[in-house]
């Protein structure tokens, strides 16, 4: 199971992933169980098929890092790390992150440098004071920390 952010791929460079409503359902109701930082789980919601998580491309992406996990298939990763460089610019992957930090604050520590926003920071403290060890110091500002130890 990854950090932050799982993603699996079918050697063409087509990927999946949970998308921000998959996230949210799963985290009000998940009777299959499923890790939205899980390959096996991305497989097997997508294909309903307990082998398909060795028919495929394992990704993360963690504290701004492309990392290959695991390559089953056609080797697409040059598509697959394009793809996430793209997608981890959108208004969707911005709103994954602040979503793991409401359910997670030290998640935060995977968040890439360049989204960790006040907001952000934000919620990462409030729901764990703890998470201010990963806040930038830029962005340690006297509300941050009140929120951090309240």
């Amino acid at each position: 199971m990854c950090n932050f952010f799982s993603f699996i791929s079918d050697g063409k460079g087509n990927v999946k992933y949970f998308n921000l409503e998959q996230r949210k359902q799963i985290s009000i109701e998940n009777p299959d169980d499923y890790n939205v930082n899980s390959h096996s789980s991305i497989a097997e919601f997508y294909f309903k098929n307990n082998t398909a998580d060795d028919n495929c491309n394992k990704f993360e992406f963690s504290s701004g890092n492309f990392i290959v996990d695991q390559i089953n298939t056609n080797d697409d990763s040059k598509k697959c790390k394009k793809w996430i460089n793209q997608f981890s610019n959108s208004n969707e992957f911005i709103e994954i992150c602040k979503l793991a930090v409401t359910q997670n604050g030290n998640s935060i520590e995977y968040v890439p440098d360049s989204l960790k926003t006040e907001e952000i920071c934000k919620l990462a403290v409030t729901q764990n004071g703890y998470s201010i060890k990963y806040v930038p110091d830029s962005l340690k500002t006297e509300e941050i920390c009140k929120l951090a130890v309240t």
